[in-house]
């Protein structure tokens, strides 16, 4: 378990490379199809975009309501101030808004590939493709962090760990997609990873939940879920 995750972390990549023949071409039609197949279900997906907002709910685990609703009052008021403050203080919310480390990675691949005209078109398209999820998660993400951070500012932590647990609180009910906070079983060869599109979420969603019920049966406290 932890070998994979550092050398992830380490490296920043969650594809394993195929090796043989026709390595590189294979990885190159897998990861196409990947990609593609993403676009194709999630460009403009309204419905998708809606069901972002059930986030807060998750959230919910890990923030008491009363939190979550002042944040959300509050970031309904100004959501522009408040997401402003949030990447002030928060290095993993200000990339996360703004997709930097996404944005680093195809730099990167284009010094490393000398891509041409239509290669930058295909990552212009893979970049905006999920503009309406992206918006609709930003909200969320906001929120939750507000919420996260207001919460361990009254239990009386300082503002530096405040940070850190309302990072925290937004990795664990929202996901993310960097290469140290996947499953190992998110990554492998492209034609594996063709086989786990989307899964991240749900994954994310399963260990959350299931930590929780497993807390709570320790507890033996059903009847008092706060």
């Amino acid at each position: 378990l932890l070998l994979p995750w550092l050398n992830r972390a380490a490296k920043q990549t969650v594809e394993t490379p195929a090796t043989g023949w026709g390595g590189k071409l294979s990885d190159r039609f897998f990861r196409t199809m990947r990609s593609r197949s993403g676009m194709a279900a999630m460009f403009a997906n309204v419905t998708n975009a809606l069901q972002q907002v059930t986030g807060i709910s998750i959230a919910a685990l890990k923030v008491k309501p009363a939190y979550l609703k002042a944040a959300t009052w509050r970031y309904m008021r100004a959501p522009a101030e408040v997401s402003e403050q949030v990447a002030q203080l928060s290095t993993f919310m200000a990339n996360r808004q703004n997709n930097e480390v996404q944005q680093m990675r195809s730099e990167i691949e284009g010094l490393l590939l000398n891509p041409n005209a239509y290669d930058k078109a295909q990552a212009w398209t893979a970049k905006h493709a999920y503009f309406l999820q992206s918006a609709f998660q930003n909200v969320v993400d906001n929120i939750t962090w507000s919420a996260a951070f207001d919460q361990a500012t009254a239990n009386g932590q300082d503002e530096r760990t405040a940070i850190r647990a309302a990072d925290a609180a937004v990795r664990e009910t929202q996901g993310s997609l960097q290469p140290e906070d996947i499953s190992r079983f998110e990554s492998g060869p492209a034609f594996a990873r063709m086989f786990t599109q989307f899964q991240s979420y749900f994954n994310m969603q399963a260990n959350l939940l299931g930590t929780e019920f497993a807390k709570r049966r320790k507890d033996k406290n059903f009847d008092q879920i706060q």
